[in-house]
């Protein structure tokens, strides 16, 4: 049986093609890195998020805001214990601000400081309001310390809020 040379390269291209998306699949699961994210929406995960805790302070920033609006006990577990019960008690007392927020993307992250203790993370958000349709953006300076027993980035403070009405770095 003779082959095209167009057969050959399209059946190499799909094998190649299949063993690239095996070894991404396989590197993210080694990772332990997965979020599952609905489809049409860039930042807000399922609720079979896994936390993991290896994730970098840029990493563990964006999962905060991933994890917000739809699951707050898994957002409240990424950040320090006294800022964890700060934002408790505000939740009991008062109406909560993620009940307003449908999703947040964080379209940009830097690390401006980083040691294997505390690590400083810059972020720039975009926040999507329930039943509007105009959004809101700020940036936002964060401190982390890494808690050594769980080996996780944890915020443990905020800093340099500035509120935008656009969106740019």
């Amino acid at each position: 049986m003779k082959y095209d040379w167009r057969d050959v390269a399209s059946t190499t291209a799909l094998i190649v093609g299949t063993v690239a998306i095996a070894l991404i699949l396989l590197r993210q699961d080694r990772l332990n890195l997965t979020t599952l994210i609905p489809k049409g929406s860039r930042s807000q995960p399922s609720t079979t998020t896994k936390l993991t805790s290896s994730l970098s302070p840029k990493e563990a920033v964006r999962q905060y805001y991933q994890l917000a609006p739809t699951n707050k006990t898994a957002a409240l577990s990424l950040l320090s214990e006294p800022w964890r019960k700060a934002e408790q008690s505000k939740a009991t007392s008062s109406a909560n601000f993620w009940d307003l927020i449908d999703r947040v993307d964080v379209y940009a992250l830097k690390t401006l400081k980083k040691n294997s203790q505390v690590a400083t993370v810059k972020s720039w958000l975009k926040y999507y309001p329930k039943g509007k349709s105009d959004t809101s953006c700020e940036s936002i300076t964060f401190q982390l310390i890494h808690d050594n027993q769980t080996n996780q980035w944890l915020m443990d403070s905020a800093s340099d809020v500035v509120q935008k009405m656009n969106c740019d770095i």
